[in-house]
């Protein structure tokens, strides 16, 4: 009787072990779990501030124009008139001659439509 008490105790053990095991395989997958889920969530957020600054962009594109120089760059004076965001800090309009030396630079400043 007693080789089958040990036999069983022995038996008992190594399903404690594998129990054991089993557990804490559970908790690395849980972890990992948790891993995953906080950098998705950190990703959704980068992206959202990609979209949004891609957006920005966009929009900045559409709206900050240089327009045709009026009545040309052949008489003794032009108008050239630029129109520029609010969230443009700095710009400039450049002037160069025909070999790109430049000629004259302008800095924007301020916001809206000017000449």
């Amino acid at each position: 009787m007693i080789p089958v008490l040990v036999s069983a105790l022995q038996e008992e053990h190594q399903s404690q072990i594998k129990y054991l095991n089993l557990k804490m395989r559970i908790t690395k997958l849980k972890n990992e779990i948790v891993e995953i889920n906080n950098a998705s969530k950190h990703c959704a957020m980068k992206i959202r501030h990609l979209q949004k600054m891609s957006k920005n962009k966009k929009q900045q594109r559409i709206q900050n124009a240089l327009y045709q120089n009026q009545p040309n760059p052949f008489n003794q004076q032009t108008v050239i008139s630029y129109q520029i965001t609010q969230e443009t800090k700095n710009a400039k309009i450049i002037i160069r001659d025909l070999k790109g030396g430049l000629l004259k630079s302008f800095s924007i400043e301020g916001n809206g439509k000017d000449r």
